[in-house]
């Protein structure tokens, strides 16, 4: 959710390559039907995450931030 929350917004969204590099930056492995399903289930928390078709690619970003959300990830 943190990644989603800080370098995702409606000009800008993460493929899901770009969503596996950002967590080995934390140091989290992961493979790609985990974060489908982790992103569904952020989904269910409330966030808003759109999924958008770029060409072949799908991307993700957050369309409507909650203030609560983001003042409880800082």
């Amino acid at each position: 959710m943190k990644i989603m929350l800080e370098k995702t917004d409606a000009t800008h969204s993460l493929t899901m390559s770009d969503i596996l590099e950002a967590l080995s930056e934390y140091e989290v492995e992961a493979e790609r039907k985990s974060i489908y399903d982790d992103l569904e289930a952020i989904r269910m928390f409330g966030l808003d995450i759109i999924k958008k078709k770029d060409q072949k690619t799908y991307s993700y970003y957050v369309a409507n931030r909650m203030v609560d959300v983001i003042d409880f990830m800082q």
